[in-house]
């Protein structure tokens, strides 16, 4: 089966489980009532969603940057480029199977290593995805830690266990060249792979960008939910949104949408947060990420995707 259309039938795929996700939602839920909700959420909520949205964006064009410097990059982009091609994957994650613009910006960013670059580039990205997901792992953990919520039913000592075993995973993952030579042949390979880690502090730098991104992301959760669940406070969603978000990180359903909206509602009722207000919250949450998306979508048409060199040896041809 040819690239494009086994492309064309993942994203088949990804609108047919998001079309059952909907549609066992709506048979569960009062959608009078979800109409009704929807139509008392204030109307600054979804822009002001999507600033803090592009916010989040404008951070994870400075983790990649981080994230190249740290492992040896010649000649990184400025994080105003990096933003701007942060927000066209944003777009491609959208359309084209929840990968699609990692892979691009995997292409883009051989730029920064030079000839020979292509390697290096997708495996950053790669390396960046992991340390989205480590730190929605240790934000979560350390939330525990710190403001155990009840319903959950997670001891703080298994938060702190779990918030050890990411730190150790990300050392390795730093460490990862340098063991090589010591770990088995099939965890050797991948080891192998991996750009060799060049700068610790600029490493240390991406992870805590990462952890403030995630942040920034439980807040555009809070700026739609508070207004319908003043109940629920920001430290409830700087834990419990991350967790509802990382649908995004499985890519099954259209910008998560399906997965998010049934974690939003069995995360938050616990807290006495109804089905209708959870499921306005993550509606709204949705619409925001297919404007950014949209917006995304209008940068790759006025967007150089090739490095300096590339384009500058198009013209001369």
């Amino acid at each position: 089966m040819s690239a494009p259309r086994s492309r064309r039938l993942w994203v088949a795929v990804q609108l047919a489980i998001t079309a059952v996700a909907f549609a066992v939602l709506a048979a569960t839920t009062d959608v009078p009532r979800l109409r009704a909700t929807l139509a008392g959420a204030p109307l600054w909520g979804i822009p002001a969603a999507s600033v803090l949205l592009l916010a989040v964006m404008w951070l994870g064009g400075l983790r990649w940057r981080l994230a190249l410097l740290a492992y040896g990059a010649q000649q990184p982009p400025g994080v105003t480029r990096l933003f701007s091609l942060h927000v066209v994957g944003l777009f491609y994650n959208t359309v084209a199977g929840g990968v699609g613009g990692d892979a691009l910006r995997g292409v883009v960013s051989r730029e920064a290593f030079g000839d020979g670059g292509l390697a290096k580039g997708l495996a950053v990205v790669l390396v960046e995805r992991v340390l989205g997901l480590a730190s929605i792992l240790i934000l979560v953990s350390a939330m525990l830690v710190w403001r155990p919520i009840p319903s959950l039913h997670i001891a703080p000592s298994i938060a702190i266990a779990l918030l050890s075993a990411v730190v150790a995973a990300l050392v390795a993952l730093g460490a990862a060249r340098r063991v090589a030579p010591h770990l088995p042949s099939v965890l050797a390979k991948h080891a192998d792979s991996l750009p060799e880690l060049q700068h610790w502090p600029a490493f240390g730098g991406a992870l805590a960008c990462s952890i403030v991104n995630q942040m920034a992301v439980a807040m555009v959760g809070y700026v739609l939910l508070s207004p319908l669940a003043p109940s629920v406070s920001v430290a409830d969603t700087l834990t419990l949104c991350p967790i509802a978000f990382a649908a995004v990180f499985v890519p099954l359903t259209v910008a998560g949408g399906g997965t998010r909206d049934a974690a939003m509602v069995a995360l938050f009722a616990p807290l006495g947060v109804s089905d209708d207000r959870a499921l306005a919250a993550s509606a709204q949450i949705w619409v925001t990420y297919l404007l950014v998306s949209a917006i995304g979508g209008l940068l790759s048409m006025v967007t150089d995707l090739h490095p300096p060199e590339a384009s500058s040896a198009s013209q001369d041809g």
